[in-house]
């Protein structure tokens, strides 16, 4: 695991370690009195090398935990989006059967409606009735009336009669 950290190292860091080596080489080729100098510059410019590389693969690492936070929440996202388009699809068949009820109970009120005016039609046509029958009672109650005090009359003119036929005999 060791061999395969370090080779993946030095191939990741290959540029790094040939600079590295190019100013080592040049620092033992040059003469002297420029060879610190060389020396200096070059491990300067192979030390902002490294820190750059550094910064980079950081934040290399950093956008690839945000790239993997970002495809999680893109998962919740769909998730929530199809639990969504279900609740929908859900809300709209009830929506649906409201509707289906409201048109049966719309006609179901037509229907009423058109059973109450007959039965207001017929109510009409029975309180004419029943104030006919009420005329016609009051008519019969009338002539009862009149055919019982005739009745009376009679019942007492015959008496009269009777009391005169016996006064008489």
């Amino acid at each position: 695991m060791a061999e395969v950290s370090i080779a993946k190292f030095i191939l990741g860091n290959l540029g790094l370690l040939v600079g590295l080596a190019l100013v080592l080489v040049a620092t033992w080729i040059l003469p002297a009195r420029v060879r610190w100098y060389v020396l200096t510059a070059g491990l300067a410019v192979v030390a902002f090398r490294t820190y750059q590389v550094i910064s980079a693969n950081k934040r290399l690492r950093e956008a690839d935990e945000e790239r993997e936070r970002l495809r999680g929440e893109l998962d919740d996202l769909g998730k929530q989006r199809e639990q969504t388009a279900e609740e929908l699809q859900t809300l709209n068949n009830e929506l649906n059967e409201i509707k289906t009820k409201q048109n049966k109970l719309a006609q179901r009120a037509k229907e009423l409606d058109a059973t109450g005016n007959n039965l207001v039609k017929e109510k009409a046509q029975f309180d004419s009735d029943m104030e006919e029958l009420k005329k016609e009672d009051q008519a019969l109650m009338k002539d009862i009336d009149q055919r019982e005090s005739a009745l009376a009359l009679f019942s007492q003119a015959e008496e009269a009669y009777r009391e005169l036929e016996r006064v008489a005999h």
